[in-house]
């Protein structure tokens, strides 16, 4: 005998499309690029652009942004949904080699002059422009992942999710405007994109509490 009441609690049931991973690479890479395509088209690459290749910049800075950008899209993914968590030690290795590279840059600058000296004398002139887009660029990115993706997942760890979203959202913004900015001071690199981009972590976070399900 079938209950008439279990037939009205289940009568407006519809099934619900599972999340693609592929469709959030793609929400990636469409806000990565139509950055890029702003930043190139409006402003320029970097007039040394063929210098900086040579010499290893566009590797180390473009190239690090890129990868934490990919350890933060890993995580965002497989915290969107129940039961998953990222895979730490990759994501650990990716930062790690992030790391490196700022230690890097630092020890060969320290060998040149005094860091304390290089800190507290800092050419900001381009940030200006950087940090505007940087922040604009991810709050594009970041609305856009909110609306078509997080707002469909089912994350036991939301505040944590939140944060992988606005990290992935101002490393894709930054990861674009680095392709014109040729400011490659380690402490410009540090302060200003790197500040934005751990803003937009900590609002992620913030706001990630409100991803219920």
């Amino acid at each position: 005998m079938i209950d008439p009441l279990i037939d009205e609690l289940v009568g407006d049931l519809r099934p619900i499309k599972p999340m693609q991973n592929w469709f959030a690479w793609a929400l990636a890479m469409l806000g990565f690029t139509a950055i890029s395509a702003f930043v190139i088209l409006y402003y320029g690459l970097r007039e040394d652009f063929g210098l900086a290749m040579s010499s290893g910049t566009i590797i180390w800075k473009n190239g690090g942004l890129m990868l934490a950008a990919l350890a933060a899209a890993i995580a965002t993914i497989t915290l969107s949904r129940p039961h998953t968590a990222p895979p730490r030690t990759f994501i650990i290795a990716i930062l790690s080699v992030l790391l490196g590279v700022i230690g890097w840059r630092l020890l060969d600058l320290a060998r040149q002059s005094s860091l304390f000296y290089e800190v507290t004398h800092v050419n900001f002139g381009g940030a200006g422009i950087c940090i505007p887009v940087i922040i604009g660029g991810g709050i594009l990115v970041f609305g856009t992942i909110w609306l078509l993706w997080l707002n469909k997942s089912a994350s036991q760890n939301p505040r944590e999710l939140g944060a992988a979203a606005g990290l992935l959202s101002g490393l894709l913004a930054a990861s674009a405007y680095a392709f014109h900015c040729n400011m490659d001071n380690i402490f410009y690199f540090i302060f200003v994109y790197w500040l934005p981009i751990i803003g937009f972590g900590v609002f992620g976070y913030l706001i990630g509490a409100k991803l219920k399900w």
